[in-house]
């Protein structure tokens, strides 16, 4: 199972103090999610592809450099919960898949 793509919508919260951000994160994530499994038939790989909806959280630190200049770093972790078309396209369930990313903003 190899997560090809992720969308996410989010909300913040945090707390400004003279030219830095600490913010929490949360919202809705879809990933796009490929599974390649073997066919026992013929012998030959199958892809199969479909979009798992989940939530995702994260936080980071913002550092105002100058007026038009933000640095920061944001850390990120993604569940899905479910997969669209998993009763026909998908024989596993991402249960206990995690994405997580870490991320310098310049």
């Amino acid at each position: 199972m190899k997560v090809d793509d992720i969308a996410t919508i989010v909300g913040k919260v945090g707390y400004a103090s003279s030219n830095w951000l600490v913010y929490l994160k949360g919202g809705f994530a879809g990933l796009r999610i490929n599974v390649g499994r073997l066919n026992t038939v013929s012998l030959s790989a199958v892809d199969s592809t479909a979009w798992a909806s989940g939530w995702t959280l994260g936080g980071g630190v913002d550092y105002l450099f100058s007026r038009n200049w933000i640095g920061g770093i944001d850390a990120t972790t993604t569940q899905p919960r479910s997969i669209a078309g998993s009763r026909s396209r998908f024989s596993i369930r991402p249960a206990g898949s995690w994405t997580r990313a870490l991320t310098f903003i310049l």
